[in-house]
């Protein structure tokens, strides 16, 4: 029984610390489709970005807000109380964001419920189209799960339909 222990604590010390566990995120990379260029002309009613997506994706969202100045944008899982989600509002509205424009759906403390209450909240007509923003190791729990399925067939957000933006 104390191998299969040492066994587990090697593989995650290996998994962790070398560039193995980073080639074992790759597919996750190209699970699903990101937006082309082609996509990117199609009009969009909605930006969701999900908490921990990071800097990159902050920087996206903001390029993405002006591209798309109709399209709503949801912040979900981000607390304006957090100084680290603060910063990241604050670094979307130097990149040229207008904050104003932002609706913050705090509620959420897993990506299981950042689908479930998103697609609660926005209420999405059929046919309207939007944009999924977080890191690419996000998708398959934003995507994967039931609820994060059926929210993504609500929101139009598939992984064969090119309308997922990932950082």
């Amino acid at each position: 029984m104390a191998w299969i222990a040492a066994a587990v604590a090697c593989g995650l010390v290996i998994g962790t610390f070398t560039p193995i566990g980073l080639a074992l995120t790759v597919p996750l990379e190209y699970r699903f489709a990101a937006i082309s260029r082609a996509d990117s002309q199609a009009p969009v009613d909605g930006i969701i970005l999900l908490a921990g997506s990071g800097v990159g994706a902050i920087d996206a969202v903001s390029t993405l807000s002006k591209d798309y100045p109709k399209a709503r944008l949801t912040f979900s899982g981000f607390e304006v109380t957090d100084t680290t989600d603060e910063y990241l509002l604050d670094m979307f509205a130097r990149l040229g964001g207008d904050r104003e424009r932002i609706y913050i759906e705090s509620r959420p403390r897993t990506t299981f419920e950042d689908a479930f209450y998103t697609a609660q909240v926005l209420k999405p007509k059929p046919g309207e189209r939007w944009l999924l923003v977080t890191s690419a190791l996000h998708i398959p729990r934003a995507l994967g799960s039931d609820c994060g399925r059926s929210a993504a067939q609500q929101l139009s957000l598939d992984d064969a339909g090119g309308s997922a933006f990932f950082t």
